[in-house]
């Protein structure tokens, strides 16, 4: 009897012991799937962004996943970004583009060094996109710049 009791003990402990294990695993589990890390949220943030900006093939994503500071207001930025998705071969387009790396700035900055290829200027140099942190949300900064062909 006393042996009976000992391995019925023995079998409830194992079980136990077990359900701990599977519920930590769980856990652990879960939470990996839960924590995305700044950097990952900048990654799909400054992918997505290129993408749509890609043959000009997603006018809505460009919108949302960015801040284009070439333009004066809104509205402006609205009506010629809406020309150039809808008739993309009057506009420079981006054909592809490789993302070569991600530096941290601050806590609400990275940098995007991204190299493009456009199609009819071809490949132009390297540059640092700014992606910074508004609210909540990741956004890729267009800077004003001017890109020079040749010596002044």
């Amino acid at each position: 009897m006393k042996e009976k009791t000992f391995q019925i003990s023995r079998l409830i402990i194992s079980c136990l012991m077990i359900v701990v294990f599977l519920a930590a695993c769980s856990q652990e589990s879960s939470n990996k799937g839960k924590a995305i890390s700044e950097l990952d949220k900048v990654k799909d943030v400054t992918v997505s962004f290129f993408n749509a900006m890609q043959n000009y093939s997603d006018y809505d994503t460009y919108m949302r996943l960015s801040e284009d500071e070439r333009f004066e207001s809104i509205d402006e930025r609205a009506k010629v970004m809406k020309g150039a998705f809808s008739e993309p071969d009057k506009y420079e387009m981006l054909t592809s583009y490789v993302v070569q790396k991600y530096t941290p700035i601050s806590q609400t900055e990275y940098h995007a060094v991204v190299s493009q290829t456009f199609k009819d200027v071809g490949e132009a140099p390297a540059y640092a996109f700014p992606v910074v942190k508004k609210g909540d949300k990741w956004v890729v900064v267009i800077e004003r710049i001017q890109l020079l062909t040749s010596s002044i």
